[in-house]
């Protein structure tokens, strides 16, 4: 449609709109291949006349082969209402939008939850290369919790509040409120004005390190809800996203339990 006539008034692109259908003609229409062949091979100046008549043939074939899309569109959506795909596709999008929402609620609008915590201990797993620091809700003594962190932000941390168990001190944390992910360690220090700084420290070991990554990919089933009708985007959605959300879930619960 860029080179339509109605739409682009350019002599360059009634000339390109022309050609292009011509040239589809030839190679998707036998019995347009002569006509596509013939105006090829044809080396002298078109004249105004001819012009005219192979853009009106060209408009017409523009036209015609609209309505061919729109018919192949048409059975497709028929045929995708009729398998059980519809009622997939349409669970899995309004789900996903569901998470996605959830995810952009707990992370970015609601306030987390402060929690107080004991270091109790520290291990090193040597298959992440990360460190997993212990410790225990002041408040809820039964209740551990499990930071994990890498050398160079532990090194940090270390800076403002040592880590280790004789080192008494309260750790807060925050801690979001759907998913109840611990989100980041807080090392509150002031300095020579009396002011008080917090430094927060992010927990490596949480899914929401991939939240960017989760929302973007939840989001994308409300193209599917958008486009609904008999078009090519929303019958290639249903099929693409919908098994795209579902790869998601399978990664999110795998991360979730792992």
């Amino acid at each position: 449609m860029l080179y339509h006539p109605d739409k682009n008034q350019d002599k360059l692109a009634h000339n390109k709109f022309i050609k292009i259908n011509e040239a589809y003609a030839g190679l998707t229409d036998d019995n347009s291949s002569s006509s596509f062949v013939e105006h090829q091979n044809t080396k002298k100046e078109t004249s105004k006349q001819e012009l005219e008549k192979r853009m009106e043939w060209a408009k017409n074939y523009a036209r015609l082969k609209n309505i061919k899309e729109s018919r192949i569109n048409y059975i497709s959506y028929i045929q995708l209402n009729k398998s059980p795909m519809r009622l997939l596709s349409l669970y899995v999008s309004i789900f996903s939008l569901l998470v996605s929402f959830l995810f952009i609620l707990d992370y970015w609008l609601l306030s987390y939850d402060t929690v107080e915590c004991s270091f109790i201990s520290k291990r090193y797993n040597s298959n992440s290369n990360f460190y997993d620091l212990t410790f225990e809700n002041i408040n809820d003594p039964s209740n551990k919790v499990v930071f994990t962190t890498d050398i160079e932000e532990l090194r940090k941390i270390s800076m403002f509040h040592p880590i280790s168990s004789n080192y008494k001190h309260t750790y807060l944390f925050y801690k979001s409120k759907i998913f109840r992910q611990l989100l980041t360690i807080n090392c509150r220090v002031s300095n020579k004005k009396s002011t008080i700084k917090e430094v927060l420290f992010y927990n490596k070991g949480t899914f929401f390190q991939m939240i960017f990554l989760f929302v973007v990919l939840f989001s994308l089933p409300l193209i599917t809800l958008i486009s609904w009708g008999p078009n090519s985007i929303h019958i290639f959605s249903s099929y693409l996203l919908t098994y795209l959300s579902l790869f998601g879930f399978f990664i999110l619960i795998i991360v979730l339990f792992q």
